[in-house]
């Protein structure tokens, strides 16, 4: 791992501190496409942040996930400036500020909802991606230790940090991480795959518990979303005031 230099970690820590979410500009119908489908529908994408410019399926979001989907237009913008830095070319400095921007919107949903919100695991999960493209394994760590203690069995921590350990020579580590996501999820398929390029053999997975229960919230937080109804029928659903 290469340690950051003085400036550079001087220069991260600012730009923690001063970076303000903020919604993309331009977003393309490409991006839209790379994102959970309820992006769709949330606030500052395609609908603005009026209460009378509301998405009608809008209140398909709130029946699954609660009052927090409120909140979660600043995820969207995240993963849209995520898939931005990943993007081939993006300069170091815009990558960097986008980071900061990415942060903000993060916490600003942990802020804006309650610890029992069905989408923090994933909320932390992205957190620890931004860590660790900030060159910070430690704070990472926290970060998937949050996810994996919100929900044991939510695959992206396991799949996060397994993949940072492989990426540093420690394999050993990083099976037995991905060995302990299987345990409580053996049937996740980005997992058992992982499982297999590190030499392990899911089929030898022992299950510490029963795999969890298939309902649409649950699906929200694994990110396989179920298609929203047609807008013919939605119910409308008030919201509070947001930024």
């Amino acid at each position: 791992m290469t340690l950051q230099t003085p400036l550079a970690a001087c220069l991260l820590s600012l730009l923690a501190c001063t970076a303000s979410a903020q919604a993309p500009d331009n977003i393309t119908d490409g991006e839209l496409e790379l994102v959970p489908i309820y992006c769709h529908d949330v606030m500052g994408i395609r609908y603005g942040d009026s209460s009378y410019n509301t998405s009608p399926r809008a209140a398909h979001w709130v029946s699954l996930m609660g009052k927090g989907f409120w909140a979660m237009h600043h995820y969207c913008w995240a993963r849209i400036n995520m898939h931005r830095i990943y993007a081939p070319g993006s300069p170091p400095a815009t990558r960097i500020a986008r980071l900061g921007g990415v942060h903000a919107d993060l916490f600003y949903v942990i802020k804006n909802t309650g610890r029992d919100f069905i989408m923090l695991p994933e909320i932390y999960s992205t957190l620890a991606e931004v860590e660790l493209l900030r060159k910070s394994p430690a704070a990472a760590f926290d970060y998937v230790e949050t996810a994996r203690k919100l929900k044991p069995s939510y695959t992206a921590p396991y799949r996060i940090w397994g993949n940072y350990l492989a990426s540093t020579g420690k394999s050993n580590d990083a099976r037995q991480f991905v060995k302990t996501g299987l345990e409580f999820n053996p049937t996740a398929l980005e997992l058992r795959d992982l499982y297999k390029r590190l030499g392990g053999d899911p089929a030898a997975i022992v299950p510490k518990a029963a795999p969890p229960a298939a309902s649409a919230a649950s699906a929200l937080a694994t990110a396989a979303e179920a298609p929203p109804p047609a807008a013919s029928e939605a119910v409308p659903a008030s919201r509070p005031g947001t930024p």
